[in-house]
Order: structure tokens, then sequence, then C-alpha cells
């Protein structure tokens, strides 16, 4: 008699039975690989969507028309996505000329995103005409390679240049992964 056979009696199991249990734990321990495998695969994902190339230019589209009787200037820059599909978080001024006028008075800035392709013909009525411009109020959105977004700038009449900055990610639920991208200083 030999120690399995000893061991088979004892517990009362066949040999087919320890057989089986083998088996269980075979496909028990390749359950756990899977797992581990899947783990280490989005890890490594993840370290490549943040290398994904997350780019962005600024041009004026239209110089400063005069609003609000001449109290505020209204401009449109267009934020041209060109690397790869993008969630733009927010757009803002970072820097102007003369500098100041951020310190001053930043609630003069005001940066929207314009529902139409061109500037309202009557410019006071922006308000009416549902341009989705509001002071400290921004949509976030996706924006896909080679898309371009209108953006309508309020800005003080004394504004010679403007620097912008766009806040990307990759994903809408990134938070960690966000880019700030910004312009060169662009004249008005």
């Amino acid at each position: 008699m030999t120690p399995q056979d000893g061991a088979s009696a004892w517990l009362g199991l066949s040999l087919q039975d320890w057989t089986n249990i083998a088996t269980i734990f075979g496909a028990i321990g390749t359950f756990i690989t899977a797992i581990v495998a899947l783990v280490v695969s989005v890890g490594a994902l993840r370290t490549q969507r943040e290398a994904l190339p997350v780019s962005v230019e600024f041009r004026v589209v239209t110089r400063k028309h005069p609003i609000n009787s001449g109290k505020n200037h209204l401009m449109a820059v267009e934020l041209k996505n060109t690397g790869v599909r993008a969630y733009l978080r927010d757009v803002y001024v970072a820097d102007c000329s003369p500098k100041d006028l951020l310190e001053d008075m930043p609630s003069r800035f005001a940066v929207g995103v314009a529902t139409g392709d061109s500037l309202p013909e009557e410019l006071d009525s922006i308000h009416k005409r549902q341009a989705k411009l509001s002071r400290g109020l921004f949509l976030s959105q996706y924006i896909l390679p080679g898309q371009s977004l209108k953006l309508l700038l309020i800005v003080p009449p004394e504004l010679r240049e403007i620097k912008l900055t766009a806040v990307l990610s990759v994903r809408k639920s990134e938070k960690e992964g966000t880019r700030l991208l910004s312009s060169d200083y662009i004249e008005v």
C-alpha cells in the first residue's frame, strides 16, 4: 500500500476524487492569473493614455467690437484641436497687456463658446441670441481631432494683447491628468 492509497483511504477519497480536486485548484489558479493580467493591462493602458499628444492652437477670428455702449469689447478666437480627442474643461485669460487689467478687473474678462458660425448681427443682443456666453461659466465638452470651436471673449477696451490657456484632459472623468496649454500672446 502506497502513501497515496493510505491518504485516500483515510480521507475516504478515491484517486478520481483527487484528480477532480486538482482540476478545481488549477482552474482557480488560472482565474487568479487572468485577474492579475487584467490589472497589469489596465495600468499599462493608463500609462499610454497619459502619453497621448493633446495640443491646441488659438487663432483670432474677429478683432474687438464694442458692446454695452463701449464699456466692453467682444472678440472671437478659434480654438483648434491638433492632437487626439480631448475633453476641454475650461479656457481662461492667463495674461494680458496692460497687465494691471487682469489684476484690477478680472470680472471684465469672460470666455464662452459660440453656437453659430458667425457673430450676432446685433452685438448688443448677444445674450438675447443665446450665444451660450455668461460670466464665469464655460461649457466643457469633448473636441475631436481637427475640430475647431469658436470662443467669444468679452474684454476691456484698453486691452492690447491677451494670452489664453486651455485646460484639457484625455477623458472627462480624469482629474489628475489635466494639461494646461497656453497660446502665444494674441494681439487684439
